[in-house]
């Protein structure tokens, strides 16, 4: 039914498997394949119900088994419902996706949003190893979708990674996380005609803004805008690795895609 969605009506994502494994980077590999070379068994796979549900529904599922931080979606949970896939004939090709033909998370910008405040929703998940033990390597996985008639407008943000050395994470949003060397941020964003870039809210130290495709500004830094994209009507995938500096005072750490 998402498919006769206009644009003048509403902008509609759909996500499918969202996961997240301690692993090193092979990009070329799925999260299955990277998991098992390297012999990593921490992992979480976020659970999507059997049926599709209403956003009442779908809100309380997220708030009781997704492990969010302070309980609860920050902002414009109304937006948020389960839904039947709307393009189960263009799955990802490469990798397996584990939820194919079961429902996927939609999230609704209604007409005129522009902003955080406005459209889409945001929350924030809380990944914890059973020994209690830090992650210097992680990575998330997921699929999105943009309706056939989704209109791109200037931008909008996508789920990724965040961390910090201090065990409070609400002191690293995106303008602080870029002056502070306790804290990363670091997304995806979608711009433009499905262009997209990583959206990374770091130190920016070694010369990092004078490296080619790098744009620094005082609340992020722009990677590689422009060189990868998506396309709507059909099912991408997102990998993001992130591995921090070791030691922590060399900048050694790496962001892969």
């Amino acid at each position: 039914m998402f498919r006769s969605l206009h644009r003048s009506f509403a902008n509609t994502l759909f996500f499918l498997l969202f996961s997240s494994t301690t692993v090193f980077a092979n990009p070329q590999a799925s999260v299955e394949q990277l998991a098992a070379a390297y012999g990593l068994s921490t992992s979480t796979t976020l659970p999507f119900p059997s049926a599709t549900q209403s956003s009442t529904d779908a809100q309380k599922l997220i708030a009781n088994n997704w492990s969010l931080g302070k309980g609860a979606i920050q902002t414009n949970p109304n937006n948020l419902a389960f839904v039947a896939d709307p393009f189960p004939s263009k799955p990802v090709a490469i990798g397996n996706t584990k939820n194919i033909g079961a429902p996927v998370l939609q999230v609704t910008y209604p007409q005129g949003s522009y902003s955080s405040d406005t459209g889409g929703a945001q929350f924030y998940n809380l990944w914890n190893a059973t020994s209690g033990s830090k992650f210097q390597t992680m990575i998330t996985s997921y699929e999105v979708a943009f309706d056939d008639y989704f209109d791109w407008v200037k931008g909008g943000k996508l789920p990724g990674l965040r961390g910090s050395t201090k065990s409070n994470l609400g002191g690293c949003s995106s303008a602080k996380s870029s002056t502070s060397k306790d804290c990363f941020n670091i997304r995806l964003m979608w711009r433009n005609n499905g262009n997209a870039e990583v959206y990374a809210s770091i130190p920016t130290s070694n010369g990092l803004c004078n490296q080619t495709g790098v744009s620094c500004a005082s609340d992020a830094t722009s990677l590689q805008r422009g060189s990868f994209g998506f396309v709507s009507g059909q099912w991408n995938r997102i990998t993001l690795l992130i591995r921090l500096n070791d030691p922590q005072n060399i900048a050694n750490g790496n962001i892969q895609l």
